[in-house]
């Protein structure tokens, strides 16, 4: 066993610091395997209060009393056994911690991340962003745990918690070296090392506590849009379910709602008695939530406001005014809930709000979001005036990251004082760890496509491993559109996951399950239907939780922490004992017959509800557990103490089992006075009367003051591969269950597997968009065209305006494009209008080259028609130079009316042509003699577009000249916002010799004449260390425009106005490098 700390801080925090010269203070705190390390005691004494325990002073204090630390202990005795090397330093006046673990660490953890479920390899930031369509490279989400969980090669784990609310980078790119740096001194709390994950997870809870347990509806499904916009929609798809029998406990209303998106307001046309709504849905047997976001508007006789100023409840400017942003309803306040009076302020309107019939509340926008601001938040020198215990006033860089869990505490703290008999809800967008003391979350912003889909898990599971066990994706992907196999396969996950709610964007296609088909419908009913049927254990799961800290929901290394093969498992996860097999992979279904090659060690008996599909998951229960599972009802409020409890049952290899259930009210507190009943119960297999083999199941242990329900109770015992047996009885009793003979059994599995094919055979199968599948009616995701060469990987949309979705760069593993559904990223326009006629067609492919040679190289011409006789034309091209062949066939292409003839093609029609030079050309046209053309040298980090709005059908009448037109060309280039000195920039040189910088500040800028780029602007980054240059022909533009958005920025080219003839085209030549941001 090795392990060492040394120490070094920086003296220049805001709270003064001590020398950094002294040893390390190491304290036991809270519970038995919590440390707590600081680099020395000066930096113990400078650290800030902490916001993530549940109990901030059990940080401060000894394990057992006696002082703050002084006493000797060493990190020998910390680490006993483990080698493992910490060191705190200082670089660039930000405080790093350094830890050095054993090869084969395995890492998981923080928080809300895309990407991999095992962490090793990636960086994150501990910032909260609002990341629409982020992806798994995206370094901030909604919410920050700077936390990591460490799998050790022996099984042991250990946790690492900074506990900072400043942003923190977490960087475990050097695995199994683990660096945390944050700007001001923060103690590093140590986990462990524990023998077991779970455990792990049990100390963690017992500093930063559990989720509450939630109302047994809270687990039911839920129901979402962005928005249902009226009242009688909200009630017909309500009745919808009913109707259908597709059982729902929760219908959620989001923004429109709202009277000109003002929080604790109702649209008085749409949603003009929301009590009346609310007690509709409460008596069809559904709760109602409802949003509501932090930005309080600058409306004049706006109760909140006038209320809020009057509190001086606000987060203030730097120079002492309450600040102003923009936000849905408009310029709006914002609430500094690190005051308490701003807190119980908003409690109480929250508890007058409750009184319209809330029954949960959904905060949104609380990172905070800020509108037309680069770094999509308020300024970093905004003030918060905070409490003493909070850390005091600090400017917004302190508490950024707890705003939204501060104001989620508000919330629930309303919900309480409204409804005291009732466990609050609330959902949050934004959160940092120990949020989930007061609210549940999801994911965030995903996309409807299957790589979304299969991040759903590994981002649920990486939330619950930072504390937060109730959290989920959005259902069927929140922006673009699903297909209906990729809508049920997601079903049929998100309903086994611990929050399972169905949620889609505005302008997206409705997204309730009989949306997409009746096949869908189906599938989707018997994946909801399942978690009906496991409802208890879940509530069981959730109650352990609560009491223990104990995961509802974890990987697939808890079977067997030790196996290396287990660790980046992303299509399985655990609820307890039970195993859910997913299918994450569009052409992969459930397939029985190869899935225990897939299984941990040990026995997994598989079995179902009688619901298998092809698109659902497969399920198993380990040997040894007894799983409670209960009837199908169409909402949980249906659901009776009498109800028949079936247990599940998987004998060990000693032909034993047990399990639990728990029972409650399902709502209220009842349950911490010991108004429960916990029940145990135990299976063990024996001899019965005559010799017969047998399983007896009886309660072997009950807790709680409340008597037993008279009630059925059936044990199953499994047989493998959907086969049971089973025998009914009262619960309570001992209940015998026979066993058939070897032969018997044989039989039994035989006839199963055969009921099972022919159930899943028998359903047709759903459509996914792909070649080969026919259209149905169903939604279908945006189709995109590939292209890759060099060091860029772009995304074409043909389906809407030929634009760019994505252009990703390899070696830094950015996205450099800001795109959104159907806008954003690179689009062209044909009038100086935003988002004229040229964005929005449908394109095809006239020809395409591939070179694959070495460096390589890939172009595409795109066309569209955009009417009054005009179209749109443009060239991509990824790679190596571009040959003299593609340059003059480039020129041909925009110039020549009957080149465009000889190569047109229509939407649709297959394309045969041959290569001339290298070239796709139809009909083998030659397009060298005679023709020239300038085009800009190529390398492996450039893109060149070659644009024109080329003449191809106008009248004789018009004397062959268009109408006027306007090549606009508008790239949307993704920013970060750079924490450092540096902040996002252009910079050019302009025609008349100027030097010129333009930052964020300037929001807008037109540039003409002699003040445009001489011919190249680059967008300077440092956020992501990256330089974008633009390099076009200034002859060819008139104007440029910069504008800064939330975390973008465009970088336009426009040309002159004109008519379009044959001989006369509008066209822009450009290119995009990607370099090294200068320091």
């Amino acid at each position: 066993m090795t392990g060492s700390l040394n120490s070094s801080i920086p003296s220049d925090f805001k709270k003064n610091s001590s020398s950094s010269s002294g040893r390390v203070a190491v304290t036991p705190i809270v519970a038995e395997g919590i440390f707590r390390l600081d680099a020395d005691e000066g930096s113990r004494k400078a650290a800030f209060p902490s916001l993530s325990f549940a109990d901030p002073s059990a940080r401060e204090q000894r394990l057992g009393g006696g002082g703050s630390g002084n006493e000797e202990l060493s990190i020998e005795d910390v680490l006993a056994g483990v080698a493992v090397t910490v060191e705190f330093s200082s670089r660039n006046d930000q405080q790093v911690v350094t830890i050095q673990l054993p090869e084969g660490s395995s890492f998981y953890g923080t928080g809300e991340v895309g990407g991999p479920l095992e962490r090793s390899k990636k960086r994150i930031f501990t910032w909260n962003t609002d990341c629409w369509g982020f992806n798994g490279s995206t370094p901030s989400l909604y919410m920050s745990h700077p936390w990591v969980f460490a799998l050790l090669p022996d099984g042991r784990c250990l946790g690492f918690l900074a506990d900072t609310t400043r942003r923190c980078e977490v960087d475990l790119r050097g695995a199994p070296t683990l660096r945390f740096t944050a700007s001001a001194p923060f103690p590093l709390i140590l986990f462990g090392p524990t023998s077991s994950p779970t455990h792990l997870l049990e100390l963690l809870a017992k500093a930063i506590g559990p989720l509450p347990l939630p109302a047994r509806w809270v687990l039911g499904y839920q129901q979402c849009r962005f928005s249902y916009e009226s009242a009688a929609r909200v009630e017909e798809v309500a009745k919808a379910f009913r109707e259908k029998k597709i059982p729902c406990d929760v219908m959620w209303m989001d923004i429109d709602y709202m009277d000109g998106y003002k929080s604790f307001t109702f649209d008085p046309a749409n949603f003009p008695e929301p009590l009346k709504l609310a007690r509709w849905l409460n008596e069809a047997g559904f709760k109602a939530i409802w949003m509501l976001d932090p930005g309080i508007k600058e409306e004049q006789g706006y109760a909140p406001l006038e209320s809020g100023d009057g509190a001086d409840v606000w987060i203030l400017n730097a120079d002492g005014k309450p600040f102003v942003g923009d936000v849905w309803p408009g310029p709006c306040k914002f609430p500094d809930y690190t005051m308490q009076r701003a807190r119980e302020w908003w409690r109480d309107l929250v508890a007058e709000f409750a009184r319209e019939g809330v029954d949960g509340i959904w905060n949104d926008m609380n990172e905070p979001t800020v509108f037309r601001a680069v770094n999509k938040t308020m300024p970093d020198d905004n003030i918060h005036r905070g409490d003493d215990d909070m850390g005091g006033t600090q400017n917004h860089l302190h508490y950024h990251n707890v705003y939204g869990m501060l104001m989620a505490r508000a919330t629930s703290e309303g919900l309480e004082k409204a409804l005291p008999e009732k466990r609050p809800f609330v959902l949050t967008r934004a959160g940092y760890i120990g949020s989930q003391r007061y609210a549940a979350s999801w994911t965030g912003d995903n996309l409807a496509t299957w790589e979304y889909l299969h991040m759903s898990v590994p981002m649920a599971l990486n939330m619950a491993l930072s504390g937060q066990p109730l959290n989920g994706p959005d259902i069927g992907g929140f922006a673009l559109n699903a297909t209906p196999r990729l809508f049920a396969r997601w079903m049929g996950i998100g309903a086994l996951l611990p929050f399972s709610r169905g949620h889609s964007e505005k302008g997206t296609k409705d997204a309730e399950p009989w949306v997409f088909g009746e096949a869908c419908e189906s599938v989707c009913r018997k994946a909801i239907e399942r978690r009906y049927h496991l409802l208890p254990h879940l509530y069981t799961l959730f109650y352990h939780h609560d009491k223990t800290g104990r995961p509802v929901i974890s990987p697939l290394a808890f079977a067997d922490p030790s196996n290396p093969a287990l660790r980046a498992v992303e299509d399985q996860f655990l609820l307890g004992p039970l195993l859910v097999m997913a299918f994450t992979e569009r052409s992969k279904f459930a397939d029985p017959s190869a899935a225990n090659q897939r299984l941990p060690p040990g026995t997994w008996r598989r079995f179902h509800f009688h619901d298998s599909d092809r698109d659902l998951p497969l399920l198993f229960l380990k040997a040894s557990a007894i799983l409670p599972t209960g009837p199908v009802a169409q909402t949980t409020q249906e659901l009776s103490r009498e109800d028949p409890v079936t247990l599940v049952i998987s004998l060990d290899e000693s032909g034993t089992s047990e399990g639990q259930l728990f029972e409650d009210e399902g709502d209220g507190f009842g349950y911490r006075n010991g108004e429960y009943l916990l029940t145990s119960y135990a299976a063990t297999h024996g001899v019965g009367e005559g010799g017969q083999q047998v399983v007896e199941v009886k309660v072997a242990r009950e807790e709680g003051s409340w008597k037993r329900p008279h009630r059925k109770l059936v044990a199953r015992v499994l047989l493998g591969d959907g086969a049971y047996v089973e025998a009914e009885g009262w619960d309570g009793d001992v209940i015998s269950v026979p066993l058939p003979s070897a032969a018997e059994a044989d039989r039994l599995v035989a006839a199963a597997v055969e009921e099972e094919k022919a159930l899943v055979e028998s359903a047709p199968l759903l459509l996914d968009g792909a070649k080969g599948d026919e259209e149905d009616g169903g939604a279908e995701a945006l189709a995109a065209t590939n292209m890759a060469a060099g060091d860029l990987q772009c995304h074409v949309v043909l389906k809407h305006g030929g634009r760019l979705d994505s252009l990703f760069h390899y070696p830094s593993g950015q996205e450099l494009l800001e795109s959104r559904f159907e806008e954003g990223g690179y689009e062209e326009y044909s009038e100086s209008e935003y988002r004229s006629p040229g964005c929005h067609e449908q394109y095809h492919v006239v020809s395409e080259q591939r070179d694959h040679s070495t460096g390589g190289s890939h172009r595409m011409i795109v066309e569209g028609d955009i009417g009054s006789g005009l179209t749109m034309r443009r060239c991509f091209s990824l790679g190596q130079p571009i040959p003299a062949a593609w340059a003059a066939a480039t020129t041909a292409l925009s110039n020549r009316q009957a080149v465009l003839e000889s190569t047109q093609k229509s939407p649709g029609q297959e394309q045969n042509v041959p290569l001339i030079d290298g070239l796709a050309l139809k009909d083998g046209t030659t397009l060298i003699d005679g023709l020239s053309g300038e085009i800009l040298p190529s390398t492996p980090n450039q893109l060149h577009v070659t644009s024109a709005i080329i003449a191809s059908a106008i009248g004789a009448g018009s004397g062959g000249f268009s109408r006027l037109a306007c090549l606009r060309v508008h790239p949307s280039f993704r920013i970060v916002h750079s924490f450092s000195s540096a902040a996002p920039h252009v910079r050019f040189t302009s025609i008349k010799g100027e030097e010129v910088l333009v930052k964020p500040d300037v929001q807008e800028l037109w540039l003409r004449g002699d003040d445009r780029p001489n011919g190249e602007w680059s967008l300077v980054d440092p956020g992501t260390g990256r330089t974008v240059v633009s390099r076009f022909n200034p002859s060819q533009v008139h104007e440029c425009f910069i504008y800064w958005g939330s975390g973008f920025c465009n970088l336009e080219l426009v040309s002159e106005e004109r008519p379009v003839s044959v001989e006369t085209p509008l066209r822009i030549d450009q290119s995009y490098s990607i370099e090294t941001a200068a320091e």
